[in-house]
């Protein structure tokens, strides 16, 4: 089963983070689709679960879930 959520994203600084980010996301596992905003700060997963994978993914490309 999957789930749409939210997460505000602190730590971008251009469109081009925001596009490293979204590909980065979509080869996570359990990530179904992603959509990551520079100008809203934030993304917008399907996630299958929980949004643990999402999580690790923002904060090992160097970002922050806030």
């Amino acid at each position: 089963m999957s789930n749409k959520i939210e997460l505000k994203i602190g730590g971008m600084h251009c469109e081009g983070c925001a596009k490293t980010l979204t590909k980065a996301l979509l080869r996570t596992t359990g990530i179904k689709s992603a959509e990551v905003s520079f100008k809203g700060g934030k993304a917008k997963l399907e996630v299958e679960g929980t949004d643990e994978n999402a999580r690790k993914t923002i904060e090992k490309s160097g970002y922050k879930v806030l």
